[in-house]
């Protein structure tokens, strides 16, 4: 059970890190933490804690009747799942994940935002229940959110996303695991 056997995987995501690097003046923006957060979720089989750094890589500006910006999540979680039935959750995969957000903010909703991210994570061991399990260590991660930024300078946030990771038909098995997360982030 040694790297050998999870390095196609992490050569995915090594693939897909270098595919979203910003290039020129953008990529200075990459070079430090901008936020951080922590997220805890369900699904049908499985609990999950997630902690995260966020690289502001589209700085917020007017769009419409509202601002949009961007951001770069990297993510690593801990995923707690049954293995037999009847017993209690107990860790079972690690995510790790790297994910491109857009988030939109109307003007005439102050303090609140929505936001939508596609990326890519590598969850090792392939995660596994009683029920069902992933075909490959390498999926795709997707989020839609809705979120409200709090206190006078809005730098904290709470967020209540769904989420949904599927290895998209690169390896069967693939049905997929669907997430509620509640996520606190703290802005620089």
């Amino acid at each position: 059970m040694g790297i050998e056997r999870h390095q196609p995987a992490l050569w995915g995501l090594a693939v897909a890190a270098a595919s979203l690097a910003p290039a020129g003046a953008l990529a200075e923006e990459l070079t430090s933490p901008y936020g951080v957060f922590v997220e805890g979720g369900i699904s049908d089989d499985s609990r999950s804690v997630v902690a995260g750094v966020a690289w502001t890589w589209v700085q917020p500006s007017k769009w419409g009747a509202g601002h949009a910006s961007g951001y770069l999540e990297t993510s690593v979680g801990e995923w707690a799942c049954h293995r037999t039935a009847g017993q209690d959750y107990h860790g079972c995969s690690t995510q790790i994940g790297l994910t491109p957000v857009v988030r939109y903010a109307p003007a005439w909703w102050a303090h609140w935002y929505m936001e939508l991210g596609i990326g890519v994570d590598v969850i090792l061991p392939a995660w596994k229940t009683d029920k069902r399990r992933f075909g490959s260590e390498f999926n795709f991660g997707d989020h839609i959110g809705l979120g409200r930024k709090l206190g006078d300078d809005g730098r904290d946030e709470i967020e209540l996303r769904a989420e949904h990771y599927s290895n998209g038909g690169i390896r069967n098995p693939n049905p997929g695991e669907n997430w509620f997360q509640l996520r606190w982030m703290h802005w620089f």
